[in-house]
């Protein structure tokens, strides 16, 4: 008895779209919500790092929020943002991963007007760099280069330390009257 070719064609086709649906689903683009998501857990990720420090459990979580981060590109990124209506909204989650829950509006209003949320921001006259606008030589009082600025984490880390330093009038826009 010959077996017929339809099943094994029927086989190798479906073989085929199992294999290419496999593989294109890890470079699909993640949600504007699973990427909002996923910093989300990211920042409380963060924190319990913070506190505990680093262990195997805390490494897997992380293992497991990468993918998704690898996903979001900046057209999910600029969706998260028009949806929470405004372009520093996007770094709330990160925010309070350096900031005491009662500042985080504060910063985030801070953020919007020095930055507007952009992590690459520059002003070309003092050389301010970054979401929070950090000054240059403040990068190497606290270890850092000054390109480490760009670095939503480092930046935001310098924010808080000048914070804590010298309070809300490090930031122009507060000694203006603006964020009280």
């Amino acid at each position: 008895m010959s077996s017929s070719p339809m099943p094994r064609l029927v086989s190798s086709v479906l073989l085929s779209v199992l294999a290419v649906v496999v593989v294109a689903v890890p470079t699909a683009n993640a949600t504007p919500a699973d990427c909002w998501e996923t910093w989300e857990d990211l920042a409380s990720w963060s924190v319990r790092v913070q506190q505990s420090g680093v262990s195997p459990a805390l490494l897997t979580e992380l293992d497991d929020l990468t993918p998704v981060l690898d996903r979001c590109d900046d057209a999910d990124a600029l969706a998260v943002r028009q949806g929470m209506g405004a372009e520093a909204d996007i770094w709330r989650p990160l925010v309070g991963v350096y900031f005491d829950a009662d500042d985080v509006d504060r910063v985030m209003c801070l953020m919007d007007a020095e930055s507007g949320g952009n992590p690459n921001a520059r002003n070309e006259t003092s050389g301010a760099a970054g979401l929070m606008q950090v000054l240059p030589s403040w990068a190497e009082v606290f270890g850092y280069e000054v390109d480490d600025l760009y670095d939503p984490g480092v930046n935001l880390w310098i924010a808080s330390q000048l914070q804590e330093r010298y309070g809300w009038f490090a930031w122009s826009p507060f000694q203006r009257g603006s964020c009280q």
